[in-house]
This record gives structure tokens, sequence and C-alpha cells, in this order.
């Protein structure tokens, strides 16, 4: 009998409790749990990009957007400046320079309600009327206005809610402002808002020693659920997250994408919050500084789907593929996976990437802002878009997070990585990342090569001696094919 440990049968679902689950089966050499995989990242179509020629957003950032038109809508940007964008045309005209009476003039959240427009800044909430382009900076005033905490606003009932710290304010349909329609716990900031059954959902985070909203650091979040006529709120379940960015529904279901130490996802059950996935590589350096990123216009329901965006602000080995994701089942019958449907133009040379805003126009698709750092001091901003009629093909992968593999005593010794292959191309690559012997260990990038004549890619013999084994496998192709049937089996060649 051979002396190697087997991984094989791999399918689009999770289940993080028992070992020999349909997620990731093993011979009877293995002794662990290798699951926590990331599922099936689909091939798509790759993203051309439109405001090359466009200078207000390749030198400042847009920070949100709301369609109005066929082909062009409104763009808020970092620089207190509003732009309307034409997309047919390739086109920005300035429309308004912000100034509010008081606080910071940016603008993280804007929403559509009635005959107007409404934005937020730190301190006054602005409303434009689309008719004239009439901007008023100083429709109302928050009562917090904390500088490090977003505006998140939601529709429900036919009435505008907007998040200001610890308090809810609203807007009615006659356009009349409350600043404090709810309050929540003393010591809880609004971190995302929204409808549920009619009801009032308020994400929430216990206060925090961040500077900004991707930096917070509180010991946990509670999600409000509010009739929205009451005088307070109606339960409030524990979520064991310092953040919940945003809220996500996939196959009848409510999920929650959350940010601590990684990034994961829960599904909101009341009064619980049961988690269901995490991303497989953390969210944190060793000085627990943050680099993974998730703004609060980087959700977005497109053709049915909700899209939403993982940044990276630092180069760090640590940090995620930063892109465009979903959040959702391919198929009947399994659980919602996530996948990396996009990615920004410059990714095949730098994955250092903020993404701000994510929308979509009519005739142009799903698009975004980002904000790419390449080097110290070398900054560049832009939106792309995916039009359908695009033939470009971004490279797609097939991502695997084995979970920590137990070698047996009388393996430890040298081994080799063979991939086993199903699907490929001559354009299919295999990268391989491997940490030895637990969260203490050594982290290697693994060289595999590439075995025509098997269908293989195979590691060269790798001396170290350990006792657990934990991969990530990424199979990655620039073409459209079958990669849910690209790996066939992962195995642990011993010597």
């Amino acid at each position: 009998m051979k002396n190697e440990i087997v991984l094989n049968q791999f399918h689009l679902t999770q289940n993080m409790d028992d070992p020999m689950a349909d997620g990731c089966r093993a011979s009877r050499f293995i002794r662990c749990t290798p699951q926590r995989q990331l599922g099936l990242i689909m091939p798509s179509t790759g993203p051309a990009g439109w405001t090359d020629g466009v200078s207000p957003f390749t030198t400042n950032i847009a920070s949100a957007f709301l369609p109005w038109t066929f082909d062009a809508g409104y763009y808020f940007l970092l620089n207190d400046t509003v732009y309307e964008g034409d997309q047919d045309n390739q086109t920005a005209t300035l429309l308004h320079t912000r100034t509010p009476a008081a606080g910071a003039k940016d603008v993280y959240n804007v929403i559509s309600f009635g005959a107007y427009i409404y934005y937020a800044m730190e301190k006054r909430l602005g409303r434009l009327d689309p008719a004239t382009n009439t901007f008023n900076d100083n429709f109302a005033t928050f009562t917090n206005g904390v500088s490090s905490i977003y505006h998140p606003m939601r529709i429900v009932n036919d009435t505008l809610y907007i998040g200001d710290d610890d308090l809810v304010a609203q807007v009615d349909s006659a356009g009349i402002f409350t600043a404090n329609a709810l309050d929540i716990e003393p010591g809880f900031s609004v971190t995302a808002l929204y409808e549920w059954n009619n009801q009032l959902l308020i994400a929430a985070a216990a206060e925090t020693n961040g500077t900004s909203f991707n930096e917070r650091k509180a010991s946990y979040s509670k999600i409000y659920r509010w009739n929205t006529w009451s005088v307070s709120w109606d339960t409030a379940t524990i979520v064991p997250e310092e953040l919940v960015a945003g809220f996500i529904v996939s196959g009848g279901g409510l999920y929650m994408l959350t940010k601590s130490d990684k990034v994961r996802f829960y599904r909101y059950n009341e009064p619980y919050a049961d988690m269901v996935m995490e991303m497989p590589i953390g969210d944190m350096d060793t000085s627990n500084n943050r680099y993974a990123t998730v703004f609060p216009m980087a959700f977005h329901d497109y053709q049915g789907t909700t899209y939403f965006a993982i940044g990276n602000e630092a180069a760090v080995t640590t940090s995620y593929e930063s892109g465009i994701y979903t959040f959702k089942a391919k198929k009947s019958g399994y659980p919602p996976t996530v996948q990396l449907e996009y990615q920004y133009r410059g990714y095949e040379t730098n994955n250092w990437v903020d993404y701000y805003c994510l929308g979509s126009l009519e005739n142009v698709g799903l698009f975004w802002s980002y904000h790419q750092t390449e080097n110290p001091g070398e900054d560049a901003a832009g939106t792309d878009y995916v039009s359908t009629g695009n033939s470009n093909s971004a490279v797609s992968s097939y991502i695997v997070d084995t979970g920590y593999i137990t070698v047996d005593r009388a393996n430890r010794k040298q081994f080799r990585i063979a991939v086993d292959m199903g699907y490929w191309t001559s354009g299919t690559t295999c990268a391989v990342g491997a940490l030895l012997d637990g969260p203490s260990g050594s982290t290697q990038n693994i060289t595999m090569l590439r075995d025509e004549e098997r269908r293989m890619f195979v590691s060269d013999l790798i001396t170290d001696e350990c006792n657990f084994i934990k991969l990530q496998v990424t199979i990655s192709d620039s073409s459209v094919g079958q990669m849910n049937d690209c790996i066939q089996s992962i195995r642990l060649l011993f010597s």
C-alpha cells in the first residue's frame, strides 16, 4: 500500500463538524477535519475600464454612487465634489462642491428617496433635487456625527432610516427629519441597516479603539430588530464579531458579512447568529493591523444577486485576493459559497486595492470604484465596469483550504505534494501554500511543476518533518472552462 494521504471528492459545500462530510473525503491514512474550503470560484467576464481619460475619477476616489439615467449617475468624490458621469460619452461634469456648515465633507452613503437624493456627511445630511441639480448640504443636522462612524441608510415602510452612532434618524415621506427616531444601547454604533420582513434590522458594533470603520476592534456586535413604530427595538441578537459590514440574501436566507480576525459569514436566525463560513486567510497581521477592507457602499444588488467588494489596503502576504465577490449557491440543494467574480484592471500586477462602492447602469452593467496603491506614495483611483459584450476573461480560480491534516508519527519524513487534474488547459496554473506544524509553524509557498503526461502538478521534495500540515491549493485559468471539475485529488506522497 502506498505511503500517502489522499484528499478527493471536492464539492460546493461546507461542514465544519463532520470530518467525513461530502465537502472533502480522505483515505484511512488521515486523521483530521479537512474542511473549511472556500468553495468554487467560477470563471467570469473580465473588466473594461472607461475612466482613463476622465480625470476626476483617476485623481480622486468615488466613495459613493447613485445611478439616475440610462447611462449616467451621480458620483460623490472624497475631495468634496459631486460629478455627473456619462458612460456613453465617457465624460464627467462637475455639479457641486460640498460645503457643510460643520464636520467633514466625505460622503460614504447616498440613497434616492421620494423626489430627492440624500447624502450623509459627518455632521450634516445633504439633499439633492435631481430635477434642478440643486444641492442643500445642510438639510439636517445629526446629533452625534462621529467622524469614525458612517451613516448607513435604508428605506423601510416608506421611511428613510439613517444610522448615527447609537441613534437611528429618519426622514418621513413628507421630508420631515427626526434626529432620534430610535436609540439603541449606549456604547454601540450602527454599522449597517437592512429591511427584513417589513422590519428594520440594525447592526451595531460595541465601542472600539479603531480610528475608522475598517479598523474596529470591538469585542462583539448586535443585530437589533425594530418594527419601526414602537418606542424601542424588539430583540437583540449577539454576533461574536467586531463588525457586521453588511447583509446578503441567498436562497431565502439572510446572511451577514462580518470582520474580525477573519472575514466570516453568519446566518441570521433570531435569536441566534449561526456562523456558516469563513474566508480561509486572516484579516490581521501579528500586530493586529487590519488589512481586509469592506466599505458601506461596497454592497450592490444586481440582477438578483448581491455583489460585495473586499479590498486590501497594504501589501501583506496574508491578505485576501481583493475583488468583487458573491455569496450564493451555484446549484440547487447546495449551500452558498464565496465566489470571486471580478477583479480590477490592474490585478495581474497589483492586488493592493480598496473598493469603495459598487453600482450598475442599465446599459453598462456592474461597475466599481477603486483606490490602488502600488508603492508608498504612488496612488491611483478610477472605476471599472463589466459589460456582457466584453470578450476578455479574468483569471478564475478554484481554491481548496484543507484544514489541518494530522500526520502519523511513522510518516514524519520527507514528502511531495501532488495535485491530480481532471480538467486543465495550457494556461492552467497551480499555486500551493503550506503551513507546517500549526499556527506557530512555518509558512511556505510551494513551487509546483507541471507533469503533462500524468496531467498533474507535483512539488519538489519537501524536507521538513512535521506533525500537522495545512494546504491552500489554488488552480487558476484564463479561459472559461469546467473549473468545478478541475481537481480530482490532492495527495501527500511520503518518501
